[in-house]
């Protein structure tokens, strides 16, 4: 296992848990995702010189974008900085898909941590009150009802099993979700009668639940 390079990189991924915490926050994924534009460049070269002609294409596409954009730069002949005319401006208005299919657009990230705070119902997370002030926030797990009323059931906490993952089960409490916020959201499973498992490994929460108290 040591002899190929991505290989030996997962023996010292344990190592690498302890350091940064859950992987999902320091992946190389996102970066790749950028690759098919770069496939999509080679394909219209001659590939000669593949490097050289890659570097020419992103850099007059950048330059270009950052001038649609709103970026300035210097004008040679009178020294001064400038700007695209309005004209430009207007025409982006028009043309709202213009920088995503010609230029490749300002792309966000794709997120590939389901880290969105959208709750949904039969949903598990981790809930706060929001009348509560920052300095005396308290936590808690909660499960959304499966009606479209969202009303949150809490759940009461049991310390940790053996490996390190919380154990929770349902109390007769509940709260409107009009009343709480939503923390980060959570994958419990069910191990036996009336008890959940927390899913440390989903939805990047790792870090968050090793440094929030519970109630």
């Amino acid at each position: 296992m040591s002899i190929k390079l991505k290989t030996h990189i997962l023996l010292h991924l344990a190592d690498d848990i302890r350091r940064f915490g859950c992987p999902l926050h320091y992946e190389t994924e996102k970066g790749e995702q950028f690759n098919k534009f770069i496939r999509e460049a080679i394909y219209h070269t001659n590939r000669q010189a593949p490097s050289r002609d890659l570097a020419t294409i992103f850099g007059k596409r950048n330059m270009l974008r950052h001038v649609i954009e709103g970026g300035s730069w210097i004008d040679g002949k009178t020294n001064e900085t400038v700007k695209c005319g309005p004209a430009v401006t207007a025409f982006l208005d028009r043309n709202v898909n213009f920088l995503g299919m010609f230029l490749d657009g300002s792309r966000e990230f794709e997120d590939n941590n389901n880290a969105s705070l959208a709750i949904r119902p039969d949903c598990y997370a981790v809930f706060s009150r929001i009348n509560n002030n920052d300095n005396d926030k308290s936590y808690f797990l909660g499960k959304t009802a499966k009606s479209k009323s969202l009303d949150v059931t809490r759940y009461i906490c049991h310390g940790k099993d053996a490996y390190g993952y919380i154990v929770a089960s349902p109390s007769r409490s509940w709260y409107s979700l009009a009343e709480l916020k939503v923390e980060c959201l959570l994958d419990m499973h069910w191990i036996d009668e009336g008890r959940n498992i927390v899913n440390h490994n989903k939805f990047g929460v790792a870090w968050f639940l090793a440094n929030c108290d519970l109630k």
